[in-house]
């Protein structure tokens, strides 16, 4: 027994002793870097050929980001970007979650990614770029003289710390860090108002910054404004910043976002309890700093708020709940130790906090060391050489794009499961490059990042499990089924024979080892294969199954009198729906009884054109709804309507010479609507008039290729005029997507024996 204790009590001393000497070799390191401020002029050469325009021969419309580890994280940015510029701030992403509101999104400010949307990302890192250094550089300038100035402004140009956080993972955060310093620097320096409209101006401009801000900052701030008499202006000040951040919580409240929000944080990234080595090796410059601003003006206790609460809420945000990541804690503490060295006039302090600068970058920095254990000489040379900042295209492997041509537009599409998309999953990379290309053929990924966060239950208990090891072939049929998924992406075989029991078929595949190892490595692939499987039976996020199209915050599809409607999207109270200038009901169905998911049911009142829309906060409030509505309704389309239904009933009643009116009359106004050229279809066939049948029947089919009658129709129109080619191409076409449909297959089959 005795042994057993020596040997555990051996085993706890050595694990001791490895972490201290962990400590002591990445801190030794981290202080190391100082040897990259003799690379400065190197450092400044790289950023400045991967800032400008046509830099490493990639022309800023080709751009895409500044390196692999970049480009794990900017189709996000890119696409959210994209999303505010589209959609509208309140408006709705339909390729997200299923679909959720961009109003609650809150981290996602309007501004900084209209921003994004109108630089670019590589205007946009770069003027963040020189945002820091102009900060850094005149608030010193200011405080210590032109000399002074000068250098920390070149010494912080060179920092590994500005490098990193603007070509690795360059949140569009990022830019309104530099903004953030004069914000501090004012606090301490005893200009509360001004500080207090400063903070208001950063919470209306970017989140994030505000907030950790607020949270590391308050404490501390109260204390010394408290003693310089400035607490009254900094309260003034701050009252709009923090009146928009209260309105933009209980919108999310309101919403039940918040509470999805803190559960899916409170998941991430959890850590041992105690400090890990490279925590206390980062902290150390960054304490060092304040203690050493502390000590030179005497602010003891400003000191110490700042330190308990920042190295606080660093330490909780990997062990309780995940609030930011690496690179804005760094970000953070470079902003708030410079801010606070500066406003006491503490040289020392602004040493420490550039030793900051330069001991610790984040991401690719720390990773590297730690991967290459065994050669810190080569993890030393990648480091100092900013090999890794090399400006890329997006992507285009032909062999992927052929893959995924295969998916029709606005398709929803599954991706069988290895884990949760966000921590586990080794597609996370790959998922998120289709993210440049797939939503804007209206196409979205049905277990993508965010259905974890506004549909949790759904994805632990179903998504993440959707794999043929461990559920069963029914139940991902009918998970398929119920989400208004297509087509399937798979990556086992096993999978692949679960779903081909079902009547699922093979349409295309694509060996990913067959990639040039450049794109392999940039989406971070496996070897293997990846086969793409489509549906038995025609499935879409509309069912019954229907031609629909979408344009912003509007979604429409032709819909027949008397027809409900299931909309498989997120169902919300902002949505309404208009036939013919009338409000349709829009009611909540839940697909699943065990699941809170909720999709739509609408019903139509008629033949024509059914527009659901998300009726964002500003359309609401300022009544913009009608106009908008009216705006996107195509001319006299609810006379087209009328008109096909007036030739209906002359039909019914023997006036062929009458309906052939009203359907030509109902074409003129509205050509997209397929019913009435079927109906003329009908008509001309049955007096006679083969060759225009076949030209309504061929054009009904154009608009319309998911109506089964007009397919029927126009292949035997076809076997009339003596088409037999014509008849089996249109009936093969319509069975590659309803494979059982056993009426055509038959009609083929005659075809087929006959000639």
């Amino acid at each position: 027994m005795n042994s057993v204790i020596n040997i555990i009590s051996k085993s706890r001393l050595w694990l001791h002793l490895h972490n201290l000497f962990d400590f002591v070799v990445f801190l030794g390191v981290g202080l190391h870097g100082w040897l990259l401020v003799f690379r400065i002029p190197h450092t400044l050469k790289v950023l400045f050929e991967a800032f400008r325009p046509g830099g490493h021969g990639i022309k800023n419309a080709d751009f895409w980001a500044f390196g692999p580890t970049d480009a794990g994280f900017r189709p996000w940015y890119n696409k959210i970007a994209r999303d505010f510029h589209v959609q509208g701030r309140f408006g709705y992403a339909w390729d997200n979650g299923l679909g959720m509101p961009l109003g609650p999104r809150i981290y996602n400010n309007w501004l900084s990614y209209k921003v994004l949307y109108w630089f670019g990302t590589r205007w946009m890192m770069a003027i963040g770029y020189l945002l820091l250094l102009m900060s850094s550089a005149g608030l010193s300038y200011w405080c210590f003289g032109p000399e002074t100035g000068l250098i920390v402004g070149l010494l912080m140009a060179g920092s590994p710390l500005l490098v990193v956080s603007c070509t690795h993972l360059g949140k569009p955060e990022v830019f309104w860090w530099g903004p953030a310093i004069l914000f501090v620097f004012s606090a301490f320096s005893g200009m509360g108002l001004y500080a207090g409209l400063f903070w208001s101006l950063l919470a209306f401009a970017n989140l994030p910054v505000s907030t950790m801000l607020a949270m590391l900052l308050a404490p501390a701030l109260f204390f010394s404004s408290l003693s310089s008499d400035s607490l009254v202006g900094l309260f003034i000040g701050v009252i709009p910043g923090a009146v928009k951040h209260m309105l933009r919580i209980i919108y999310m409240w309101r919403s039940g976002s918040l509470t999805k929000l803190v559960s899916e944080q409170s998941r991430l990234w959890k850590r041992p309890w105690h400090p890990i080595p490279f925590e206390l090796a980062w902290w150390f410059p960054f304490v060092l700093s304040i203690v050493l601003s502390g000590y030179t003006s005497q602010q003891f206790i400003t000191c110490g708020l700042i330190l308990v609460f920042g190295l606080g809420l660093h330490w909780a945000n990997y062990r309780i709940i995940y609030l930011n990541d690496e690179q804005a804690f760094h970000l953070a503490f470079l902003t708030i130790g410079l801010g606070y060295a500066v406003a006491v006039q503490s040289l020392v302090g602004l040493l420490g906090i550039i030793l900051f600068a330069y001991s610790h970058p984040p991401f690719w920095y720390e990773s590297i060391w730690w991967k290459c254990p065994h050669d810190r000489h080569k993890a030393w040379q990648i480091i100092k050489s900013y090999s890794q900042v090399k400006p890329i295209r997006l992507p285009h492997p032909p062999q992927c794009m052929t893959f995924f041509n295969q998916i029709p537009d606005g398709a929803r599409i599954l991706l069988e499961s290895d884990g949760d998309p966000r921590t586990e999953s080794i597609f996370r990379a790959f998922t998120q490059w289709t993210e440049e290309f797939l939503p804007q053929r209206q196409v979205d990924l049905a277990n993508e990042i965010f259905t974890r966060s506004v549909e949790p239950t759904l994805v632990t208990n179903y998504l993440n499990h959707f794999n043929g090891s461990k559920m069963n072939p029914q139940t991902m049929g009918q998970l398929c089924k119920v989400l208004g998924v297509s087509h399937v992406m798979v990556f086992s075989s096993a999978t692949a024979r679960a779903l081909e029991s079902i009547g699922y078929k093979q349409i295309a595949h694509v060996d990913l080892k067959t990639l040039e190892t450049h794109d392999l490595s940039m989406l971070r692939l496996p070897r293997m294969v990846l086969a793409l499987l489509r549906a038995p039976v025609p499935v879409t996020v509309i069912e019954p199954a229907t031609r629909w199209s979408r344009q912003g915050n509007i979604l429409t599809w032709h819909a027949r009198a008397g027809q409900s409607y299931i909309i498989r999207y997120r169902n919300h109270q902002n949505f309404r729906a208009y036939q013919n200038g009338q409000t349709l009901k829009v009611e909540p169905v839940r697909p699943v009884k065990e699941l809170p998911l909720t999709f739509m049911r609408v019903t139509a009142i008629a033949d024509g054109q059914v527009i659901l829309w998300f009726a964002d906060f500003f359309a609401r409030i300022f009544g913009a709804e009608k106009r908008r509505i009216t705006a996107f309704m195509k001319p006299d389309e609810s006379k087209g309507a009328t008109l096909n239904r007036q030739g209906e009933e002359k039909y019914s009643n023997g006036d062929i010479d009458g309906a052939l009116h009203a359907f030509t009359k109902a074409i003129g106004v509205d050509p997209e609507f397929a019913t009435p050229h079927n109906n003329l279809g009908v008509l001309y066939w049955q007096t006679g008039d083969l060759k225009q049948a076949v030209d309504h029947f061929a054009r009904a089919v154009e608009i319309d290729p998911n109506d089964r009658d007009t397919i029927v129709n126009c292949g035997e129109v076809f076997q009339s005029l003596g088409k037999i080619a014509d008849a089996r191409t249109i009936y093969s076409s319509w069975l590659k997507k309803n494979p059982g449909d056993q009426e055509i297959a038959r009609s083929l089959a005659q075809l087929e024996d006959t000639g």
